[in-house]
């Protein structure tokens, strides 16, 4: 929703705003609201019911075969999933989008232990100043991408995405400068051809890339980790991973890759994966830290992850005023 707001809203200013409201029943409300796209028809019953169907004129938005079709089916699918019910109309030039749920309290974190296979590294070697390149077609996902340099010793980082123009760019860049590439798996840009993440890992491994490349994708299944693999890249992070937990994990890959350079060279590495589950202690004590206002239940992860670091222009709270975004 927070990623169709963003490309299909107003081009200049889309006034993309969250909120996440409870009840005393855990009965949670998300509502996205942003300023409506001034070329667009108003919303209608007719037009909202054919959007959910799955109608792509209706969405005005790209239907490439390869597409992962991100948008309102996407949303109306996992409403039935999950027993969420959705709402979405037009009041002036305001478009709201809202999704109702039932949640469950819990009284309890369970700690997961470190799965990683890497071996032990000493993390104060990762080095300042690096320089990262990071593909991304949601406005939403490069917005968290934006807060790694200061997680990450004051990273020089590149965003690309907004434009199918921006891919060779992206690979470019990379070449150029980029000691860590991290990529988004479906790129799907309006009136053109779908392109993958792992379509341009193997551009980059064919021009020589030596840098550390990891995709950042919510597809994770076997088949799309086999995929990661065999293009050639080093780790995977799930998109439901907290930024903070991103960083730390993203820090241990790189000396990992730096340290292990000569032999890969000869034997493809072993491929990481690394998803919500991956807690430590530190991720933890992320969710119990939540502030009172924030919704205390925490059976959905998105529930607990909406930290203050993590989208911070564009996240609010019940009885917290919410930020907008110009951008």
């Amino acid at each position: 929703s927070l990623a169709n707001a963003c490309k299909h809203g107003h081009p200049s200013q889309p006034r993309v705003c969250l909120r996440v409201s409870s009840t005393l029943e855990h009965r949670l409300t998300f509502e996205v609201t942003n300023q409506a796209h001034p070329d667009y028809p108003p919303l209608t019953d007719e037009g909202v019911m054919r959007m959910f169907a799955g109608q792509y004129d209706a969405l005005r938005m790209s239907a490439a075969p390869g597409s992962n079709r991100i948008g309102l089916q996407h949303c109306a699918d996992a409403a039935r999933a999950t027993g969420t019910t959705l709402h979405l109309r037009q009041q002036e030039d305001t478009v709201i989008f809202q999704a109702e749920l039932q949640a469950f309290g819990v009284t309890n974190v369970d700690r997961f232990m470190e799965t990683s296979p890497l071996e032990p590294v000493d993390i104060r070697s990762f080095p300042n100043n690096l320089r990262i390149c990071c593909i991304d077609d949601s406005a939403a996902a490069c917005r968290l991408l934006e807060t790694l340099p200061r997680r990450l010793g004051g990273a020089h980082i590149k965003i690309f995405g907004a434009h199918q123009s921006d891919v060779p760019r992206f690979i470019d860049a990379c070449m150029a400068e980029a000691d860590i590439a991290i990529l988004d798996q479906h790129l799907d840009f309006p009136g053109e051809t779908d392109i993958t993440g792992a379509d341009l890992v193997q551009q980059l491994k064919r021009k020589g890339f030596g840098g550390l490349v990891c995709m950042r994708s919510a597809n994770t299944a076997a088949e799309d980790l086999e995929l990661y693999h065999q293009s050639g890249a080093h780790c995977v992070f799930g998109k439901d991973v907290l930024m903070s937990e991103l960083s730390h994990k993203l820090k241990i890959a790189y000396i990992s890759h730096q340290n292990n350079k000569e032999r890969t060279l000869f034997t493809k590495p072993p491929l990481i994966k690394f998803t919500s589950s991956d807690l430590t202690p530190d991720s933890v004590q992320d969710v119990h830290d939540i502030p009172p206002q924030r919704p205390s239940c925490i059976a959905h992860k998105y529930v607990a992850t909406a930290s203050h670091d993590e989208m911070p222009t564009i996240v609010g709270g019940e009885g917290v005023p919410c930020a907008t975004s110009s951008a």
